[in-house]
């Protein structure tokens, strides 16, 4: 299996970082709040930021100063050399439309990039339901258009928690994180069981998973032989691929570097499934490379498992369209923000003011006499 890491930025990141690090995966945290870093306690290396450490209140130039302030200081110390050091892959956490996770991944992941030229970096980022505030939806166009155009050869991938904003907040965010981390799994290798038959290696998974551009894994699990005989496999992992994943929408260009299928499935699926998985190609493109895993089960133990995994895939335009429509949706209405009715000079209080003139006190100014005249009145 491949030496894997995250590092989880910001809240989002953080959690998937407590969530790999209880499976074993050696993880990393770094946040700008300190209440935040106090809920994943069972991460090891820890890495708070900014002075006041009360978070970067949805700005990420916040973060990114907190970054610049402490990010040798983090390179150097020694917790983050242990972690990095056992580390051939790493994937660095974060939402897209918050402050801190937003903020520091681009230039974090740059960063790292150019120290450490001979490591794989992959940045994950979660984007906002368009339900989410349009700041939200400002902050991911600045991070996508930073991580496109300012760090070198990215490889990323890309989940929404808008594929499943039917759910309250938490089981939507708990869920996500959730496939985030299986997926990592996947590229670890844990679920490749040795066979005497086609296998990727690591030097193959090193290889689709360094080809810059989106990466993407689809899961398909759990599966009995009872449920081919009413859907096909392959067309249950293209309804997968379609609306039954965490991941954002794949943008529908047909563009598709390398490929690789991990399938651990009973002797009677295997014998109904085209690895090839010509359907799917078809839907997402043809890749340049192909690499297959297949491992047939015992039958009494069989836990059916297809992994899917896509390389160099384009960013996914049709949705931050999407994202980009929402803004300028919000920005219109502040733009024809009409005049306050106050502003209307067709109706006035003149009229009523002169009758309450008798009601009025006279300015200080108006009034102002000499007590001693005032008073020799009465004398």
């Amino acid at each position: 299996m491949l030496n894997v890491g995250v590092i989880g930025c910001g809240n989002a990141g953080n959690q998937v970082a407590k969530l790999v690090s209880s499976e074993g995966i050696s993880a990393l945290v770094i946040n700008s709040s300190e209440s935040d870093l106090q809920g994943v306690n069972n991460v090891k290396y820890q890495f708070l930021i900014g002075e006041e450490k009360r978070g970067a209140g949805k700005d990420r130039s916040n973060a990114k100063k907190y970054l610049k302030e402490t990010a040798k200081e983090i390179l150097d110390h020694h917790d983050f050399e242990e972690f990095i050091g056992v580390t051939d892959v790493c994937f660095v956490v974060s939402s897209t439309g918050g402050g801190t996770g937003s903020g520091v991944v681009p230039v974090l992941t740059e960063i790292l990039q150019h120290t450490y030229p001979q490591k794989t970096f992959i940045v994950i980022s979660i984007l906002p339901s368009l339900k989410e505030s349009v700041a939200a939806q400002q902050n991911t166009i600045d991070f996508l258009k930073e991580i496109k155009n300012s760090v070198t050869e990215a490889t990323f991938m890309c989940y929404d928690n808008g594929t499943f904003d039917d759910l309250p907040t938490d089981l939507m965010m708990s869920k996500v994180n959730s496939e985030i981390a299986n997926d990592i799994l996947a590229i670890k290798g844990v679920y490749q069981i040795p066979t005497p038959f086609n296998s990727i290696d690591q030097r193959d998974m090193l290889k689709i998973i360094g080809t810059p551009g989106r990466l993407v894994v689809y899961r398909q699990e759990g599966f009995k032989e009872k449920d081919i005989d009413k859907k096909t496999l392959e067309d249950m992992f293209l309804e997968k691929i379609k609306t039954g994943s965490a991941n954002c929408e794949l943008e529908n260009d047909n563009i598709v570097m390398k490929t690789g299928v991990i399938a651990n499935l009973s002797e009677r699926i295997n014998n109904h499934f085209d690895i090839n998985m010509p359907k799917v190609h078809s839907y997402i493109g043809e890749p340049i490379e192909n690499f297959q895993h297949i491992a047939l089960l015992n039958e009494e133990t069989t836990i059916n498992r297809v992994i899917f995994i896509a390389a160099g895939m384009s960013f996914p335009d049709d949705r931050i369209l999407k994202i980009m429509q929402r803004i300028s949706d919000v920005m219109s209405k502040f733009q024809a923000k009409k005049s306050s009715i106050l502003d209307s000079e067709e109706f006035s209080t003149d009229d009523l003011r002169s009758l309450r003139t008798d009601t009025v006190r006279a300015s200080e100014n108006e009034t102002s006499v000499k007590l001693d005249d005032l008073f020799s009145r009465f004398n």
